[in-house]
């Protein structure tokens, strides 16, 4: 049995993700991937914010990709209170993905910190440019 790949994608609920969210379904789609959506907001009330912008990214995909018909891609999500990065670090430490989207954006880690979040552990995920991606 083939185990399915599994995409994390960050993400800041204050940025324009539209173009970047296509992106990471579009490979997911190509790889037979789930994607999970991961944020963190500083404060309990911001959460409403976070479903609310997941809402508006895959009503961007169903609209402009996917002709409304049903999702061919599995999407979860893990919103998370605190820091981003801290976050994140637990997140991985807990569980295995095989590719992470990184974006070079304010308040999101780049590949420089996975890198060295990484380093000495034994799965190696492959880090995904967003600026690369099609």
């Amino acid at each position: 049995m083939i185990m399915e790949q599994t995409i994390l994608y960050p993400f800041l609920i204050s940025d324009d993700n539209r173009a970047s969210y296509l992106k990471t379904l579009k490979l997911a789609a190509k790889e037979s991937a789930k994607v999970i959506c991961f944020t963190a907001v500083r404060e309990e009330l911001n959460r409403d914010k976070a479903y609310l912008h997941l809402l508006e990214l895959n009503g961007c995909y169903q609209a402009e990709i996917n002709n409304w018909a049903p999702m061919k891609v599995a999407v979860g999500r893990e919103i998370k209170q605190g820091n981003l990065e801290n976050e994140m670090t637990q997140f991985l430490k807990k569980h295995s993905v095989d590719m992470i989207i990184c974006q070079e954006q304010r308040g999101i880690p780049g590949a420089a910190f996975f890198e060295e979040l990484l380093l000495n552990q034994a799965h190696q995920p492959d880090l995904i440019q967003v600026e690369n991606m099609e």
